[in-house]
């Protein structure tokens, strides 16, 4: 804490620490430690190799703090799948990763086609918001 890096506030006899988000290292500190500990090196071990991903990203909250946004910590990590892979292979690939990462994982399935459109809301909303890219190789050893 006497580098500014966390905040403490003290709730009975212990104390709750989080990062100090008014610091200027503390975005490229999470970041490094995400990189490091965080649900991508994870993710991408797991989907590289399947047939049938053009893409992936993680959204949502844990994508929007890895981006800086301030906010409240993310409880899960969504993820959306690009393509048509068999989903019971994602599934058994992300297997066990949620127990990993002390998180749930929730993926979303979209065609690239539909991806593509940009005329759903539902999707419009999630390119318009941040987005953290998924080195994912697939069988042919092209990267998605």
């Amino acid at each position: 804490m006497d580098a500014d890096l966390l905040t403490g506030t003290r709730v009975g006899r212990s104390v709750v620490v989080r990062p100090a988000d008014d610091n200027p290292a503390t975005v490229p500190l999470r970041q490094l430690l995400v990189v490091t500990y965080g649900p991508v090196p994870f993710l991408e071990r797991a989907l590289s190799g399947l047939e049938g991903i053009a893409e992936a990203y993680v959204h949502g909250s844990w994508a929007a703090r890895w981006h800086g946004e301030v906010g409240p910590a993310h409880g899960d990590v969504d993820v959306l799948v690009v393509g048509t892979p068999d989903r019971d292979a994602v599934y058994d690939a992300l297997d066990g990763i949620d127990s990993a990462l002390g998180r749930e994982v929730n993926v979303t399935f979209v065609s690239p086609e539909r991806w593509a459109s940009g005329d759903e809301t539902f999707l419009t909303a999630l390119r318009d918001r941040p987005l953290v890219r998924l080195e994912v190789a697939s069988r042919n050893g092209a990267a998605a």
